[in-house]
């Protein structure tokens, strides 16, 4: 009897592991940077980046993509918010750098993930 219930209570554990090793996250993180000068109503952006995680880069190669599957660049960091929110991205937090001749913008968007295609899904589960 005691075997028993070793065996049942060593299942259970690792059944509990198994599980907890994949679990699905409930956002996915975008960091979206762009640099501007730091001139009075100068709002030009000399650069813009995206970071996504490096199990998102299948994503990224996606989204920045138009039907023709030509790339699509936003122009300032404005038009590139506008272009992540039809995308389903949520902005979740800013902040700023300031130096002598630059600010430079920093957005963290973020996604449910339960709104990402299987591939992408899948792409990030993969350990």
């Amino acid at each position: 009897m005691k075997k028993i219930r070793l065996a049942l209570l060593l299942s259970a554990v690792m059944v509990s592991f198994i599980s907890y090793g994949q679990q699905t996250p409930k956002f996915v993180y975008c960091l979206m940077s762009g640099m501007t000068n730091n001139k009075f109503l100068d709002v030009t952006v000399s650069s813009l980046q995206f970071t996504f995680d490096g199990k998102m880069r299948i994503y990224e190669d996606k989204i920045f993509k138009d039907e023709a599957g030509k790339k699509v660049k936003p122009n300032g960091m404005i038009d590139a918010l506008n272009f992540m929110a039809k995308h389903g991205w949520n902005l979740d937090q800013t902040y700023s750098a300031v130096g002598p001749d630059q600010v430079i913008h920093y957005y963290i968007l973020k996604k449910d993930f339960d709104d990402l295609d299987d591939e992408v899904k899948g792409a990030f589960l993969k350990n």
